[in-house]
């Protein structure tokens, strides 16, 4: 009985994960809250970072994890399983609960480090719930690219100076870019911008198809 509520557990954690794909960004561009004008594109974290996005991920993020824990207890996994299920869980509420993106440079790097280690910690979780092969290629290709893109797009504004927080259809406004320079600057940053939002909600998607 316990293998299977077990399965039960996982399932309903895997439907919670798959709302956290819908929910929290269609609440962020139809409410318009907490940017009355959002930006696109734009990363979980941000979308997430504040109002209703917020707590709508923080609630089926959190229903998906106490099914993973509840499954993971009820399992025959040992000890150090559930210690790396609450180690993984932890990450996941610095990086989006306790410390969410742009509040400060200093919560930023904390949010920045603890979101790698938990997106990191899906490599190790994917044996324990049992993520078919093809979908942990894809996540893995996912984080990959999500990375690169990522890298990419700081060292492109730091080379040009830019903080952190600047965006694509910000570029105008920074009179430090001579005008010439703007629009293959802007198109540049905008492709970093939109490859590093897609491969981050595909590697997350491909880790949470995958359980089975």
């Amino acid at each position: 009985m316990d293998a299977v509520e077990a399965h039960a557990r996982l399932a309903a954690a895997q439907q919670c994960f798959f709302a956290v794909f819908v929910i929290p960004p269609l609440l962020y561009y139809a409410l318009r809250n907490p940017d009355p004008a959002p930006r696109f594109p734009a990363t979980i974290s941000w979308q997430v970072r504040a109002g209703p996005p917020k707590w709508a991920h923080h609630a089926l993020w959190g229903l998906g994890w106490t099914n993973a824990l509840l499954a993971c207890y009820r399992s025959t996994l040992s000890s150090f399983a559930m210690f790396f299920h609450l180690k993984m869980f932890a990450a996941g509420v610095v990086a989006i609960v306790l410390a969410p993106i742009g509040q400060s440079e200093t919560m930023d790097k904390v949010h920045y480090i603890s979101a790698l280690v938990y997106m990191i910690d899906h490599s190790v979780m994917a044996f324990y719930w049992h993520v078919d092969f093809s979908y942990q290629l894809g996540y893995y290709i996912s984080l990959a690219c999500f990375i690169a893109s990522t890298v990419a797009l700081r060292r492109l504004k730091t080379a040009n100076q830019l903080e952190s927080t600047v965006t694509s259809r910000d570029i105008k406004t920074q009179e430090k870019i001579p005008a010439n320079k703007q629009p293959a600057l802007a198109v540049t940053m905008r492709r970093l911008e939109f490859s590093e939002m897609l491969f981050e909600n595909l590697l997350f998607f491909f880790f949470v198809a995958g359980i089975t």
